[in-house]
């Protein structure tokens, strides 16, 4: 009788084989016959898209009976190297897989950037800011154990290799929203951002209202360029809010070796960036209308990429339609990250003598501002409290000495007035 509960067990994993043949993972670009998996060296052994091109069929020491280590966990900032990450042996270069992968950053994938040097996801993680491994490898297997563990890959905390598929924008593509490359770390079993549901479309109506930014060069909208109708590119674009706030939310303490601190709180459902509405008059360039500044909700992807940056703390090198004027290699450089959506001094004058100045929006009528206008009538701070108090000797600490994630500053009143 042995035998057939011996019999019986290889039945019953024969056919968890061929249902995982069958299932998502044959549909997922891993899978796919066309583009999947197809390791230099096993091609023409195994077809393109078979489990073999990542794991090994026989013996191996490395985790999930991978071909090499799935994350060097010593590694506790970059750069980086192949060896460091699984993931890095084909998204890297020189590549594993036969012809080689190109991903390019988020500002030119959706945003139609042209001045991004990364060709491949090691490239990405290599640049001046990056989502730390180390970090993200630490923080998940304490805070999603339920399917990352400390043998997982910092990828999979965002991306189900089995099931991810290729969302591409230009460059790269026809653009289709249902192939999302994203499984939120609360729901790694599925896809987000494939479903209707799970767009930021779905911030709309007299409350909130999603405004995809300004495609590069363009008078259409991210993320493909294809139209300026706002639900219609809104609905392509998926909820990166969700996604985010997964990690980045008020309760997560996050540790960032890079930065060598924990990492600011946000709290999209207050700030007003997120779900919370603007309490005072600002101005700002178009797609944005001055009309919904109360109701806007931005995706954390419309300033952020996803992967790596040469800017400081992630921050896109082209936004709402326009490359930023200069690097951010530090916070008094934040300026030029406001003014691509925020009239700054220069566009109220027309003196190109202001850019990155916000003296007017602060002060309206002070002279030391160097000119006047009076379409500003809620600015916190008169003339009476001078300058040295915010700007020490005549210096500028940036916008994010008192705007950034949760912040709170008291305006002339006194009143604690949330800044972001």
């Amino acid at each position: 009788m042995r035998w057939l509960v011996y019999l019986s067990l290889v039945i019953l994993f024969l056919i968890g084989i061929s249902k995982a043949i069958a299932g998502p993972y044959t549909s997922s670009i891993h899978g796919n016959t066309t583009h999947g998996v197809y390791r230099i060296g096993l091609n023409g052994t195994y077809a393109r898209g078979n489990c073999a091109h990542c794991h090994e069929m026989h013996t191996t020491p490395n985790p999930f009976a991978l071909f090499a280590n799935n994350f060097n966990n010593a590694t506790l900032t970059g750069p980086y190297s192949q060896s460091d990450d699984f993931c890095f042996y084909c998204h890297g270069s020189p590549s594993k897989q036969v012809g080689g992968i190109l991903n390019y950053d988020y500002s030119k994938t959706f945003g139609g950037a042209t001045n991004s040097t990364a060709t491949t996801i090691l490239d990405l993680f290599n640049q001046a800011s990056y989502h730390d491994l180390y970090d993200i490898w630490n923080f998940a297997q304490n805070t999603f154990p339920s399917f990352f563990t400390a043998l997982s890959n910092p990828c999979v905390a965002c991306h189900n290799p089995h099931l991810v598929h290729r969302s591409c924008g230009k460059p790269g593509g026809v653009f289709d929203p249902t192939q999302s490359a994203i499984s939120r770390p609360t729901s790694h079993d599925t896809l987000w951002g494939d479903n209707s549901t799970e767009r930021m479309s779905n911030y709309t109506g007299t409350t909130l209202i999603y405004q995809p930014p300004m495609y590069f060069n363009s008078t259409n909208y991210e993320p493909d360029d294809a139209s300026n109708d706002r639900l219609t590119q809104a609905a392509k674009t998926p909820d990166y809010v969700s996604f985010c706030t997964d990690c980045h939310n008020p309760y997560n303490t996050i540790y960032s070796h890079e930065l060598g601190r924990n990492l600011k709180y946000i709290d999209w459902a207050n700030e007003k960036h997120g779900k919370g509405a603007a309490d005072g008059t600002i101005n700002v360039h178009p797609p944005f209308s001055n009309a919904s500044i109360g109701k806007y909700v931005l995706s954390c992807l419309d300033c952020h990429e996803p992967h790596g940056s040469p800017n400081l703390f992630l921050i896109r090198t082209e936004v709402n339609g326009k490359k930023l004027r200069g690097p951010i290699t530090a916070v008094t450089d934040l300026g030029l990250l406001c003014r691509q959506c925020h009239l700054d001094d220069a566009a109220f004058s027309g003196n190109s003598l202001y850019v990155n100045r916000w003296c007017i929006i602060h002060h309206n009528e002070l002279k030391n501002c160097g000119f006047t206008v009076s379409n500003v009538t809620d600015v916190p701070y008169p003339v009476t409290w001078g300058c040295g108090g915010c700007h020490g000797t005549f210096s500028t600490d940036g916008c994010f000495h008192c705007h950034f994630h949760n912040s709170t500053y008291p305006d002339s009143n006194g009143i604690i007035r949330r800044t972001f």
